[in-house]
């Protein structure tokens, strides 16, 4: 039998990542009437590497990673679309938005605070996830 050696391209190589967010609006401050930034939460970060695949047998690598963190989004996309409907936020909570009075009122309105009913979202790429955006945004 003849000896063979195979190589693995940088391509194959590649590690894949299916993250997994909540989305949402963040609300930014009260410039220019009030303003919002996009917002989310990692709720998964799956990793779909080569080197884990060895065939103990053939001494052979599963490289094609890239398909099986594409069914996997697939299965995540099927399943979180039959979940029950996010809660609707409310900022901070019930005193977010509220004067002294227990009054509603946006002056009162805390920064980073998320409203309405968010979404989930699913990201495939060679990058680990985290939640966005590090640091709040500014508005000027």
């Amino acid at each position: 039998m003849n000896k063979v050696e195979r190589i693995i391209t940088t391509h194959e190589r590649i590690i894949w990542y299916v993250n997994i967010y909540e989305t949402n609006r963040a609300y930014g401050g009260h410039e220019e009437g009030g303003w919002y930034y996009d917002a989310g939460d990692l709720l998964e970060s799956k990793e779909f590497c080569w080197h884990n695949t060895r065939n103990e047998e053939t001494g052979e690598y599963d490289c094609n990673q890239y398909d099986l963190a594409l069914q996997y989004a697939d299965k995540m996309k099927q399943k979180l679309s039959q979940a029950d409907q996010l809660n609707y936020k409310m900022g901070y909570g019930p005193h977010d938005g509220v004067d002294p009075n227990g009054d509603c009122n946006d002056d009162y309105m805390l920064k980073g605070g998320k409203w309405g009913t968010g979404e989930y979202k699913i990201v495939v790429t060679t990058t680990e996830g985290k939640s966005y955006p590090e640091k709040a945004p500014t508005w000027y």
